[in-house]
């Protein structure tokens, strides 16, 4: 299976065999797009929402038996 990436108004995910990754977009990849400003300034919490999904699956993987894929990074 190749490697997959989309992205939504707010995330950009990517998908490989042994992958996830889940990330918020970029300033940059905002404000490329038409009204990228207004998307930019009414995404509130961006980067604590992919932090805080990060600790609850560290979390979950430390102190419960639920199958979890393995944590890689975050940051």
């Amino acid at each position: 299976m190749a490697t997959k990436s989309y992205t939504t108004i707010h995330l950009g995910y990517k998908l490989s065999p042994n992958t996830f990754e889940k990330r918020s977009r970029t300033a940059a990849e905002y404000y490329a797009q038409p009204c990228g400003d207004v998307w930019f300034n009414t995404r509130h919490w961006k980067t604590e929402r992919i932090v805080n999904e990060a600790k609850a699956l560290k979390l979950l993987a430390e102190r419960t038996r639920i199958p979890i894929p393995q944590f890689i990074q975050c940051g």
